[in-house]
């Protein structure tokens, strides 16, 4: 019994001594400025091997209150590869939002009516 308590303590010991051999990956990051007063939200969405999609949304929430997107893309390394503004006209109302591997889509809604506007972002 005693053996095994010493050969384990050996064991331990000696593990302990060891360099640890793991690196830790080097992770990026992407920082977003806020406007100070406004009513902004983000939303990011994945293209997988092509970066991300940064939606950045401001206004549009409520009446008559025209919605301003702002997109913008980043490769897998963050690098910023394209960006682009949309203003909707304020009777439009942003309804709902959809992306598959090719696009991101917005639609838009007239209140109180069956007109509509349909923003592609690829």
């Amino acid at each position: 019994m005693f053996a095994r308590f010493l050969f384990l303590m050996s064991w331990l010991l000696m593990v302990a001594h060891l360099p640890a051999q793991a690196q830790m990956e080097r992770a990026s990051r992407l920082e977003l400025a806020l406007e100070t007063g406004s009513n902004e939200s983000f939303d990011i969405t994945t293209l997988n091997e092509r970066g991300v999609l940064v939606t950045i949304r401001k206004g549009g929430f409520y009446a008559n209150d025209p919605a301003e997107f702002r997109f913008q893309a980043y490769n897998t390394d963050l690098k910023e590869r394209w960006t682009a503004q949309f203003k909707s006209d304020g009777r439009f109302e942003p309804r709902l939002s959809y992306h598959n591997n090719d696009f991101l889509y917005w639609l838009f809604q007239e209140d109180n009516t069956d007109h509509i506007q349909i923003l592609r972002v690829s």
